[in-house]
């Protein structure tokens, strides 16, 4: 990207952050994990670049930084948030030593007073945890709320609410296998298992299309839902 396509970009940030307050959204968050853009300019494994959107620490973090600035032009600082996944590599977004970049992004944006950060433990996936290390990054340089992503069953998301490590946690396999998620925790009934070869396409349940519950009991009682 040029230096103008950056700025652009930057800018398109905004422009959808305008959007989405004019459509109604109460809130909205940067998606900075997953290997996805902010995160690329993140990585030293990626970013090569020697202006001043690479390098130090400081500027690979700049991108994001200015994207969340443009995001609060339209809404409240409080109002904005951000995903983070520090210590993944999905995607290729490879950095041997995070700690000093997101130290600066997570002390710029609280600052700005922005008012969540979401960590997410991409890395679960894989079967690694990354969430305690997350947390030893963030907390002490947040003021903010702290949402938990990743791997987590609502009784852990109790337990981990309840002991003060986040003040909230968030679903994502969870909601895509159980549009009825909010009732079947209340309930405390089992739920749909996701099938991840099969998100976003692959079939009729690649989405949203998993049984609620009272279609679940129907078709166990031999009745058409």
């Amino acid at each position: 990207m040029t230096l103008e396509e950056t700025r652009q970009t930057i800018e398109a940030f905004g422009e959808a952050a305008r959007a989405s307050r004019e459509i109604g959204f109460d809130a909205i968050e940067l998606h900075g994990a997953n290997g996805y853009l902010p995160h690329q300019f993140l990585s030293p494994h990626l970013n090569r670049r020697d202006d001043e959107y690479g390098g130090s620490p400081e500027k690979r973090a700049r991108f994001a930084i200015e994207v969340l600035q443009a995001m609060m032009r339209h809404y409240p600082p409080v109002r904005v948030g951000l995903r983070i996944s520090p210590f993944t590599d999905y995607n290729g977004a490879i950095d041997p030593d995070p700690v000093p970049a997101y130290r600066h992004l997570v002390g710029e944006a609280n600052r700005l007073g922005m008012g969540w950060i979401e960590l997410a433990d991409t890395s679960f996936w894989w079967g690694r945890y990354e969430r305690t290390r997350m947390l030893e990054l963030v907390r002490p340089a947040f003021d903010g709320r702290i949402i938990a992503n990743g791997g987590i069953d609502p009784d852990t998301a109790n337990a981990l609410i309840r002991s003060g490590a986040v003040d909230a946690v968030s679903f994502g396999r969870l909601w895509i296998a159980n549009p009825d998620l909010p009732e079947r925790i209340k309930r405390g009934t089992a739920y749909n298992k996701a099938i991840a070869k099969r998100f976003y396409g692959g079939g009729p349940d690649g989405y949203n299309d998993y049984p609620a519950l009272e279609q679940a009991f129907a078709q166990q009682n031999g009745a058409r839902p």
